[in-house]
């Protein structure tokens, strides 16, 4: 059998697409601020008592919103996607887009974590 090559085109471009999606940057991030100071507030309050162990009650801290993810950039532009973004954007966060508190310190250690791959 013979192979018919005249069927098939040769790649112009590397990918078909390329796609970044994350949160929006103009996402109302009070929801996320509010539930980091509750945590906080909750830690303080815990670590403080003598009635609980705090270690064994960490598991029942208060959870962290999660933002809706969106698709920030495509390319090429003008090129249709196989999908629909919303439902791109949710296969890529399928939870959403989870939030972490990043202390700041002056070694950055917990950002250098978050850039190089370890998770929150």
């Amino acid at each position: 059998m013979l192979w018919n090559h005249s069927k098939y085109k040769e790649p112009t471009s590397l990918f078909e697409h390329f796609i970044v999606a994350g949160p929006h940057p103009d996402a109302n991030l009070e929801k996320v601020e509010d539930a980091f100071a509750r945590e906080k507030k909750w830690k303080s309050d815990m670590e403080k008592s003598d009635l609980l162990d705090f270690k064994s009650i960490h598991r029942r801290a208060p959870s962290f919103p999660t933002l809706e993810p969106q698709i920030l950039f495509k390319y090429p532009p003008g090129k249709r996607l196989a999908m629909r973004s919303k439902d791109l954007a949710a296969f890529c966060f399928p939870g959403g887009v989870k939030t972490c508190l990043l202390e700041r310190t002056p070694s950055l250690s917990e950002l250098n974590e978050l850039v190089y791959g370890q998770v929150c």
